[in-house]
């Protein structure tokens, strides 16, 4: 077993209505709509209800709730800043000693914050140590008290994945040999320190599943952390772990999509029903899974022609409304609209163009559609465009929809 100078680990192995159609009604739109746009250098917030640009921000996180967005800038000392995103305006900011910087900075990973929002993990650059392969160091951060509350060191290849609500426990993936073959680890957490003892190790009957590349990921409630990855063998699998109880299990049962479209896979929660949709509009397939038992229940394979390949770098390609009732998903052209009571398609917009990003507001009423840098709004019903946002040029992706 590897040596982990202060990471104590365990490899958490996994038993791994009908909507009536609406007639043209565009819903007047509230006073300011703000959009979270992904740049090449950042966010920029955009005033949809006048086209206006509200705030231009470094590279950062914007919370699910967009009640903040974090900004680490990485030098010989570590500035964390917390911004209010719809203004633009350093609501906190702290120094760290030492280079960190978060997780997605050495390859796809989820954000490095928790499910609350009160804690945040950060990593130092790796450093080759002879013999003994690569060295990590992983900070977590209690961004309430703005200080380090624990730092992990470890060897191997191993990179973040999720931390607990309270701070006590950091997951993180080890990639083994041969790739894509991980585990999940855990280092634990009292008030004065690491938990005594080896935890355990957690049998599974499908011990195969764990061999995959990551795509998306999201928070269930205060417990659950769900991962989408793709098994080469297998296709695609959710890795749920329980972040409090130290054990995981897979959701199995996810209709598969050629290798070149599993990018396009998005993660969407409507907590209202307890239901998660996993979709891949460019493949056209939906799954919707239990959250509560974990388990899908249903799925639909032939909602498009699968795409040839992936001519444009998806970002959150797929959008659900807040009653749950629609999907709105990237295809290969345009946008399909899947209703999930029947999870069949019933429309298409803007099939003369590719999609790169979709975002649905927050009444379920407008649309918009990244594409090639441009973003439109459509009204939602209908398809019918409504207009361009002209101040949010070179858009990569569209983060969030909210209001002020």
């Amino acid at each position: 077993m590897r040596r982990l100078s202060v990471l104590l680990a365990v490899v958490l192995l996994a038993a791994c209505g009908s909507l009536k159609e609406q007639t043209s009604q565009v819903a007047s739109q509230p006073a300011h709509e703000l959009l979270f746009v992904a740049m090449a250098t950042g966010m920029t917030v955009v005033d949809a209800s006048t086209d206006a640009v509200v705030a231009t921000l470094p590279v950062g996180t914007l919370l699910p709730d967009r009640s903040r967005y974090w900004t680490v800038d990485s030098g010989e000392r570590t500035t964390v800043r917390g911004i209010d995103p719809a203004t633009g305006i350093d609501q906190s900011s702290f120094v760290l000693d030492g280079r960190w910087s978060v997780p997605a900075a050495y390859g796809p990973a989820p954000s490095g914050l928790s499910a609350n929002g009160k804690w945040m993990v950060l990593v130092a650059p790796p450093v080759a140590v002879t013999g003994s392969g690569m060295l990590n160091r992983f900070a977590v951060i209690d961004l309430a008290k703005q200080k380090i509350e624990q730092i992990v060191t470890a060897n191997g290849d191993l990179g973040f994945d999720a931390v607990s609500d309270d701070g006590r426990n950091l997951y993180l993936v080890e990639h083994l040999v041969p790739a894509p073959h991980y585990a999940v680890r855990v280092a634990s957490f009292t008030g004065t320190g690491l938990l005594g003892g080896v935890i355990g190790q957690i049998k599974t009957a499908e011990p195969e599943v764990m061999n995959g590349l990551y795509h998306a990921s999201v928070a269930v409630g205060a417990d659950w952390f769900l991962s989408l990855y793709s098994n080469p063998g297998r296709g695609p699998f959710i890795h749920a772990l329980n972040t409090t109880q130290l054990f995981a299990q897979c959701i199995l049962n996810l209709p598969d999509v050629p290798v070149a479209l599993r990018p396009a896979w998005s993660m969407l929660l409507d907590p209202k029903h307890q239901k998660l949709f996993a979709v891949n509009g460019a493949g056209g397939v939906v799954s919707e899974v239990n959250t509560s038992a974990l388990l899908v229940t249903r799925s639909s394979i032939d909602l498009a022609p699968a795409a040839a390949s992936l001519t444009t770098a998806p970002m959150h390609p797929a959008a659900l409304t807040a009653d749950g009732t629609r999907i709105y998903a990237a295809a290969e052209h345009g946008v399909i609209v899947i209703y999930t009571a029947d999870l069949s398609v019933r429309s298409r917009y803007l099939s003369d163009r590719l999609v790169d990003s979709v975002a649905v507001s927050e009444d379920g009423q407008r649309l918009y559609i990244a594409s090639g840098g441009s973003i439109t709004k459509i009204e939602a019903a209908t398809g019918k465009p409504l207009g361009t946002i002209g101040s949010a040029s070179h858009a990569l992706g569209i983060l969030a929809i909210g209001g002020r």
